[in-house]
């Protein structure tokens, strides 16, 4: 996401919840039709352009300065910073 590449990932372990609702997830691993899914996103402007914006949008949840925030405000929860 943050080189602004669309995203086809296989659905395991914390993929889809870090893509949230953008990129391309698939859950079988069919990879004739995995590589159909690259060729539209690559032939399909329109569609890579709907990917890369919600991309970007989801990348924004990751910025430094949101998740330190989040990652403190647990640790403080468990009392292992004091807020």
């Amino acid at each position: 996401m943050h080189y602004n590449i669309p995203i086809v990932a296989y659905g395991a372990a914390v993929i889809p919840e870090t893509l949230g609702e953008s990129g391309v997830v698939f859950h079988e691993k069919d990879y004739g039709r995995v590589a159909e899914m690259i060729l539209e996103v690559l032939a399909n402007d329109p569609l890579r352009e709907q990917i890369l914006n919600k991309q970007c949008e989801r990348l924004a949840h990751f910025q430094v300065s949101r998740t330190y925030a989040s990652f403190s405000r647990v640790l403080a929860k468990l009392g292992i910073l004091k807020g």
